[in-house]
C-alpha cells in the first residue's frame, strides 16, 4: 500500500518535471515565435501600405505638373 503511494508520488513528480522543464517552455517558445512573426508580418504590410501611399501621391503630383496651367501656355498662330 505506501510502496503503491510512493510510486505514485514518484511518477506524479516526474510527470511534472518533464512538463515543467520541457513542454512548458516548448509551448511558450511557440507562442512567443508566432507573436513575433504576426508583428513583423503586420511591420511589413504597414511598410508596404506606406510605400504605395508615397508612390500614388508622387504620381499624383508628377500628373499635375505636367498639365498645362491656366495662364501659363501661349497660343501661337501659324504664320506661314
Amino acid at each position: 500500500m505506501i510502496k503503491d503511494i510512493i510510486i505514485l508520488l514518484l511518477i506524479s513528480y516526474l510527470l511534472y518535471k518533464l512538463f515543467s522543464r520541457f513542454i512548458l517552455p516548448i509551448v511558450r517558445l511557440t507562442n512567443v515565435a508566432n507573436d513575433q512573426m504576426n508583428r513583423m508580418q503586420q511591420q511589413m504590410a504597414d511598410m508596404q501600405k506606406q510605400q504605395q501611399q508615397q508612390e500614388h501621391q508622387k504620381a499624383r503630383r508628377v500628373n499635375n505638373d505636367t498639365k498645362p496651367k491656366e495662364g501659363d501656355y501661349i497660343e501661337y498662330e501659324d504664320v506661314g
